[in-house]
């Protein structure tokens, strides 16, 4: 690709139209009164202040009396399952809801809205959102976008079981990021051990390399990124720089693009003794940010040993999908009470300002708006 040439960003029409039907969420006023009447019936008084409409979740934000202790509404959250039916037995209480005098009570609909790429592409959070490496996570509870900025977590720990959207939840980050940066803007490395997922890109000119799935070439990839780093920090200390933003700014065209490196299945490389991939990963998490190098790092297995205290220690922002035991929430997360989590992109997302992790319904992005993009792309890199 000629560097002087004007990069043409693709079209959002390439991506789905199509809008699911909306989620069935029962008789909300009846669920709001059953509310009010079972915690009563143990002694709050309440009221539901309001009710909120996300895609996967119904948010019935309730007002207790003055001198109400919040544990006193969350011991009773299986009564209150009991009382309103709850669809999956259960109740999730955030008390309180961030910044609200409120506390909130999620029910889990009837059925879900599918969340699309191009809902959140196009939404005004992410339109005013002006870094290259912002990311769309989906839609929280109040059925808002919510969008976070790799630039600043600065890497990335998704954990989630077979089914959970994990792969899903992926591909919507780096489609995103082709809508958004030019291949001089961003580099792309793409990791896939199973070599089932990552394929589908090779040919777009953001591409350092193909996609990489053999033990050679990921590991000298991992080294090619070290060296990198290093190469860059040298270059920001002869120009009298710190970072790559800095950099940039001094350097106008000859400007340095990010580089993002995702790899998927990332406990394959960990359990190969070969590869002694957790050293590199933890001197890539650990110095990459300044130069411009972000991760993000995908597992279905988050143990104690792919979660090590030096990955974990390095990458405080993490997505938990739905995982089979309790104990991988606790590890992940690191937090208990996250047992809740349905499947299909339903998540929890975590970043180093929240106190306590922000649930959202993740987006899904088709195979075929994949294909349109990389086809668009491939052509535009050829012009």
């Amino acid at each position: 690709m000629d560097k002087s040439a004007v990069w043409e960003y693709p079209p959002l029409s390439l991506l789905s139209d199509v809008v699911g039907e909306k989620a069935q969420r029962g008789d909300i006023k009846s669920i709001a009164s059953t509310i009010e009447k079972t915690l009563k019936s143990f002694g709050v008084e309440a009221r539901v202040a309001e009710v909120n409409l996300g895609a996967t979740i119904t948010q019935y934000a309730i007002e207790v009396a003055a001198g109400t202790r919040i544990s006193e509404v969350t011991a009773l959250a299986g009564d209150l399952a009991l009382a309103t039916q709850a669809p999956t037995g259960q109740i999730r209480i955030e008390a309180p809801i961030p910044g609200r005098n409120l506390i909130g009570l999620e029910i889990v609909n009837i059925t879900s809205e599918l969340v699309r790429l191009k809902q959140v592409l196009s939404s005004q959070v992410m339109q005013q959102a002006k870094s290259k490496l912002a990311l769309p996570l989906g839609l929280n509870v109040v059925g808002f976008p919510l969008v976070t900025n790799l630039a600043r977590l600065p890497h990335l720990l998704i954990a989630g079981n077979a089914r959970s959207g994990k792969t899903t939840v992926i591909n919507s980050f780096i489609t995103s990021l082709l809508f958004r940066a030019s291949p001089t803007e961003v580099k792309l490395i793409l990791i896939d051990t199973k070599n089932v997922d990552m394929s589908i890109y090779n040919g777009i000119p953001h591409l350092l390399t193909p996609a990489l799935n053999a033990p050679e070439k990921i590991l000298s990839a991992l080294k090619w990124l070290m060296a990198e780093i290093d190469r860059r920090h040298k270059t920001f200390a002869e120009k009298g720089v710190r970072n790559i933003d800095s950099y940039n700014q001094i350097m106008g065209y000859q400007a340095l693009p990010y580089i993002v490196t995702v790899i998927d299945d990332m406990e394959a490389l960990l359990e190969d003794s070969y590869m002694n991939a957790e050293d590199a990963i933890v001197r890539i998490t650990r110095l990459g940010h300044s130069a411009g190098v972000h991760m993000i790092l995908a597992t279905q297995k988050p143990n104690a040993e792919v979660f090590s205290p030096q990955i974990k220690s390095n990458i405080p922002a993490r997505i938990g999908l739905f995982l089979p035991r309790k104990l991988d929430y606790s590890v992940s997360l690191d937090i208990p009470d996250t047992d809740r989590l349905l499947g299909k992109g339903d998540m929890f997302f975590l970043e180093p300002e929240l106190q306590k992790p922000v649930r959202a319904q993740g987006i899904f992005v088709s195979e075929s708006e994949i294909q349109n993009t990389v086809s668009f792309l491939t052509k535009e890199s050829k012009q």
